[in-house]
């Protein structure tokens, strides 16, 4: 090709996977009397030249483009040309044409909404001569009849309710140009950036349509760009799981590719924590650009990864701790961000923000420069989200309309999913292109209820066989807080497996309405409307969630089959990281032994066979069976414990001498013959016949799970918590443990106080323990003046005594403590008696006198 510049009648941009298709094309195009001139990438591009300038130019120099959208999407490039095909006829002195062209199996649901808004070209049954000789009358602006959606057609809708905006969206993306500029130059300057905002503030539709847009628009003599977006939880999957199959889908690997190749790639990332190859590679395949970025959405759902697993730790082996996935997966981003082909950004929920910088200081320490904050969107940005995409699509507001519902926003950040949900519904009641009041308020149900008029419409359609089981469903999908007031109900991402084929019945209706999104394969369902980006539906393990928290504020209906059903959800969160682990072994089929270990005990035991035998229908998938495989294994070890009584009371006297010549010979100083025996005699008749003496503390057991500790960002803004009490994050137990039911009680104390006075047991202070009740009454009254030394030591004794190991409370930040006064303070009223038999943070509160526990 020559250094002059050529001219072309056609830019023909294509997926590389329907390249066939469009070749063939372009070959008939050639032979039609027309002639058409057409530029075709693979065929026309110069080698050794960069290739963004000639792609650029191409358009420039085409009198029209050709947008192929085919069974495979848009590919990945293709984006950036429609943008700038986009961005050219956008221009009042460009003449150009930009026609979007359906291939075979393109499926109009799935389009990109800004393209059926043009007139386009239907060749889903196959391209001939006439259909071909249409299009290049149109590209030579003589007269020739192309297809177009009536203008009330549902997919000429150009808001995108729910759903978050994808980069394909980007000419119906407003309101947030400003923040993508912003975010722009951070990530030039910075290698490390963190988009921060409320929930429902539009962070993943900010980085998808408004930064990889002008991302993908650089070009010399400024880096070029290619970009690579992973969520890391994505279908319940860990975070190197999700990663790797992003850089195998932007590899060009087919689905089974993907799943062929993921396992080791995710193997290599996780052992190397480094991803140089992986980014030398992602830039090869997108022509040589000069800086990749990785964009982890949703970062805060990788603080479910903050735990490890009980079977990786072992307190008797001296070796390092194990790290877990969060820290693992963290290191390998900052390793990545100090690369000189790579930077990382970060989305993060605003209310997660404090709980994410306080797990990794050093990630704390790189992203406090490059943070850019979503604030609340002014009057005229609203303005544009409501006016412009209607315009494009060719509506018009009724006068006062758009005034109307600017107001009805307000100045709440997470309004913005509820407006784009109140417009996509209004859209669909606009009559020959006008959007009227009176359909605002009385189909809408203007902003608060749009969402509630849509899902209640569906829940009561013929569609929905079974309202009351799809209700049940939905809750299921919700991780509630321990009580409805605490405002902190979010989504959840549920494997479709754990759903019967009646509740996926009901279920469908809600996906096809976007309220809902199903992710991976299935089967039968066409519905799954909206992949996340970089990742195929093929590859994926099928997941089910609700499309926005939106829907769980604002929906009353669902809100009162949540507190109905609230306090089995929370069982069922407390006991899901067991119940999935009992369901892997399983699977497995590993030894009873090994199973037996991920089965409940205790109080969480105790709820499930309550709603066993009270709840049944609101169990699921495979909790009955655990529940009863819990039981049984709880009624083998009574009826083992049962035969074993009298045997272990022959082998008591065995185990007395042993106790005491260990006693007396280990530490001859720390016991007495009087301690050891008494330790004997709890050890067997606690452990054996179940009777505990009453100067025992009463224990109870808690089972492993997660619970959310610290208050809600909403709480800290309006000044019911401080500062310093949040943010709301997950605590994880690992493994099963028992805690003290009530205050240590004078009658427990005194014990510990006669063994340490008549030198039975000795403490380390010099000084022995005392009691002081302060004239207030000793008996069952909390045990008050007591010593760090002296209670660390009263510890030691009951371990000593009953040969389990009893540790003190302690790991109790300033915040925390402020909680538990706080809940205390709440359950026992303001005229309670309370003093010094609680936490010192809790002094500040003037209560007369301890009261009986």
């Amino acid at each position: 090709m020559s250094d002059s510049i050529s001219k072309y009648d056609l830019f023909l941009s294509y997926n590389s996977q329907d390249r066939d298709e469009v070749q063939a094309i372009r070959q008939q195009l050639g032979k039609l009397p027309q002639a058409l001139t057409a530029f075709l990438d693979r065929e026309s591009l110069t080698l050794g030249k960069r290739w963004f300038e000639e792609i650029e130019s191409a358009l420039l120099n085409s009198h029209a483009i050709a947008l192929f959208y085919g069974p495979h999407g848009l590919g990945r490039w293709q984006n950036l040309e429609m943008i700038l095909a986009l961005d050219l006829q956008a221009n009042p002195n460009a003449d150009i044409l930009v026609i979007p062209v359906l291939l075979p199996g393109a499926d109009l649901s799935k389009a990109p909404r800004f393209l059926l808004l043009n007139s386009y070209l239907d060749l889903r049954s196959g391209h001939d001569s006439t259909s071909l000789s249409r299009l290049a009358q149109h590209v030579l602006r003589q007269p020739a009849t192309l297809d177009a959606l009536s203008a009330n057609d549902e997919l000429r809708n150009p808001y995108r309710g729910l759903n978050y905006f994808q980069e394909q969206d980007a000419p119906l993306f407003f309101g947030r140009q400003y923040e993508s500029k912003k975010l722009l130059e951070k990530v030039k300057t910075s290698s490390l950036i963190a988009l921060v905002g409320n929930s429902g503030s539009g962070k993943s539709s900010v980085v998808r349509a408004g930064l990889i847009p002008l991302l993908r628009k650089q070009h010399m003599p400024d880096q070029t760009w290619d970009v690579l977006v992973c969520i890391p939880a994505l279908d319940n999957a860990n975070p190197f799981h999700n990663l790797a199959a992003a850089f195998l889908e932007s590899w060009g690997n087919s689905p089974d590719e993907v799943v062929e190749k993921r396992p080791g790639i995710e193997a290599t990332l996780r052992h190397t924590l480094s991803l140089v190859d992986s980014i030398r590679q992602t830039l090869k395949k997108s022509h040589d650009a000069d800086k990749l970025l990785l964009i982890i959405d949703q970062f805060e759902e990788l603080l479910n990864f903050d735990n490890l697993d009980p079977e990786t730790v072992d307190d008797l082996k001296p070796k390092p701790k194990p790290k877990t996935d969060f820290e693992l997966f963290v290191e390998l981003l900052l390793k990545a961000a100090n690369t000189d082909h790579c930077a990382v950004l970060l989305t993060i929920r605003g209310d997660y923000y404090g709980a994410v910088t306080e797990r990794h200081a050093r990630l704390a320490e790189k992203i406090e420069k490059g943070t850019v904050t979503l604030s609340r969107l002014q009057d005229d940005q609203l303005r544009d989200i409501i006016v412009k995409p209607a315009e494009l699509a060719g509506g018009h507001f009724e006068d006062g309309l758009p005034d109307r519902i600017i107001d009805d926003v307000g100045k709440k950040p997470g309004n913005l999913a509820l407006l784009e949900f109140a417009l996509t519904s209004l859209w669909n009641y606009q009559s020959q292109g006008w959007l009227k009041l009176s359909a605002y308020q009385n189909q809408v149900g203007k902003l608060e209820g749009a969402i509630s008029a849509e899902a209640d419409k569906i829940l009561q359609s013929d569609k929905v066989p079974d309202p009351t089981l799809a209700l049940a469903a939905l809750t299921r999908l919700v991780r509630v807080s321990s009580t409805e007031e605490d405002g902190g109900d979010t989504r959840q991402r549920v494997p479709l497996t754990e759903f019967s084929d009646a509740e996926k019945t009901c279920l469908k209706p809600f996906i096809k309405k976007h309220l809902l999104l199903a992710s991976g394969t299935w089967k039968d369902n066409g519905d799954a409307d909206q992949q996340p980006d970089g990742q195929d539906p093929s590859q994926l393990s099928p997941t089910l969630e609700v499309a926005h928290e939106a829907l769980i504020r604002h929906w009353p209906t669902l809100q009162e089959a949540l507190k109905d059903k609230r306090e089995v959800l929370v069982w069922r969160q407390t006991i899901r990281q067991q119940y999935e682990r009992w369901q892997q072994l399983k699977l497995k089929k590993v030894s009873p032994e090994q199973l037996a270990k991920w089965l409940l005990q205790g109080y969480p035991l105790e709820r499930g066979l309550q709603w066993l035998r009270e709840r049944p229908k609101d169990l699921t998938g495979e909790e009955e069976p655990f529940i009863i495989a819990s039981h049984q294994q709880l009624q083998h070890q009574q009826r083992w414990l049962k035969r074993g009584r009298y045997t272990l009371v022959f082998v008591g006297v065995g185990l007395l001498l042993a106790t005491l010549i260990q006693f007396l010979w280990i530490n001859p100083n720390q016991a007495s013959w009087n301690l050891a025996a008494r330790a004997l005699w709890i050890r067997t008749s606690y452990g054996v016949f179940e009777v505990r003496p009453d100067w025992l503390p009463e224990m109870k057991t808690i089972g492993s799970g997660t619970f959310q500790m610290g208050s809600s960002a909403e709480d800290i803004e309006n000044g019911s918590a401080g500062s310093d009490e949040g943010p709301r994050h997950s605590v994880t137990f690992a493994a099963p443990f028992a805690i003290g039911v009530y205050e240590i009680k004078f009658s427990e104390y005194q014990v510990f106080v006669h063994d340490t006075q008549n030198n039975h047991f000795q403490c380390q202070s010099d000084q022995k323990p005392k009691l002081d009740d302060n004239n207030w009454g000793f008996d069952d009254r909390p045990a008050i003046n007591v010593s760090w030394d002296d209670a660390t030591c009263y510890a030691k004794w009951l371990s000593l005594l009953t040969g389990n190991k009893f540790l003190m409370c302690q790991h109790f930040s300033g915040h925390m403590v402020k909680q538990l006064c706080a809940a205390i303070r709440s359950l026992l009223g303001t005229n309670s008696h309370w003093q010094n038999a609680i936490a010192p943070g809790c002094k500040k509160f003037q209560y007369i006198r301890t009261q009986p526990a």
